[in-house]
């Protein structure tokens, strides 16, 4: 994966709040090289592509406040603390100002719709925070794996939703061919040198 390209960001986390912490190459432990938001165009070039601004909201990025970039970055940060049971109460709370700020609407037919991020102050970062809310709420975290960094993967975290969640690289296409490439190559050079060491 070229990381400094944002079109080549992989989008394999099954979930937009896991999508959202793999905006990292490579992901913790690992020493990050590569920040795919690393400025307020990236930032907004990546929530187009995720479907997360609509194109038309996406023309009054002037508008967006100067903190909106670490906001994000700070909800990215906040993906992994609250999988791992940590800073609950600071998600619940900016749950609770997203809440009072959003709407409740008629919906088609029946029911009732929830409106996030209306307001260009807060428009990006209230709907990431619904996203990880509804990721602790409603995603089969069971079957949450990461690409495995100890083996030459990415670290990305994604949902195993595979038949018999045996999924272990984000993206076989990847990092699973990658390591595959890899080892290939370091069992014929050993192979090699055997051979000629006979």
């Amino acid at each position: 994966m070229d990381a400094g390209n944002l079109n080549e960001l992989r989008i394999v986390g099954g979930h937009l709040a896991l999508d959202l912490a793999n905006t990292v190459a490579p992901r913790p432990p690992a020493v990050a090289e590569q920040d795919f938001l690393s400025d307020l165009p990236a930032t907004l070039a990546w929530a187009q592509r995720l479907e997360i601004v609509t194109p038309a909201e996406s023309e009054i990025i002037d508008e967006w406040p100067g903190d909106t970039l670490a906001e994000v970055h700070h909800l990215r940060a906040l993906v992994d603390e609250v999988l791992a049971g940590r800073e609950l109460d600071t998600l619940k709370s900016r749950w609770a100002e997203v809440i009072s700020r959003s709407e409740l609407v008629p919906a088609q037919g029946v029911g009732a719709a929830l409106i996030v991020g209306t307001a260009p102050s807060t428009m990006l970062g209230d709907r990431l925070t619904v996203a990880l809310v509804d990721l602790l709420r409603h995603a089969d975290l069971i079957h949450l794996r990461a690409c495995p960094l100890d083996e030459g993967g990415c670290g990305f975290l994604f949902l195993d939703r595979s038949r018999n969640h045996s999924r272990r690289w984000c993206s076989m296409a990847d990092c699973g061919t990658n390591v595959k490439v890899k080892r290939l190559t370091a069992r014929r050079r050993s192979t090699n040198k055997s051979r000629r060491s006979r």
